[in-house]
């Protein structure tokens, strides 16, 4: 996720295959969406730009990710630090 995405999507070659491209756009709308619903129930932060949360998220996968293929963290542990951090992240916001 996150800068692996974009350098995915930038690919002349996943360029040309639509349905990944539109599914892509379609997640981040969802969770643009879902996280400017949860901002206006305060359920996380509001502050900083729309994409903030979405980006924060993005950017704590490709973290895990690499930390998982490093040999430093677990599979098993990745979902829940990522979870977790980006909580306690947006919770401040």
């Amino acid at each position: 996720m996150g800068p692996q995405t974009a350098v995915l999507l930038a690919s002349p070659e996943v360029a040309q295959m639509p349905n990944i491209t539109e599914r892509a756009s379609l997640l981040d709308r969802e969770l643009d969406e879902a996280f400017a619903r949860a901002g206006a129930i305060s359920a996380i932060g509001a502050s900083g730009p729309r994409e903030w949360p979405r980006a924060s998220l993005y950017a704590l996968a490709f973290t895990a990710s690499e930390l998982v293929s490093a040999g430093a963290l677990a599979p098993r542990d990745a979902a829940d630090l990522v979870m977790g951090m980006w909580m306690a992240g947006v919770q401040r916001g």
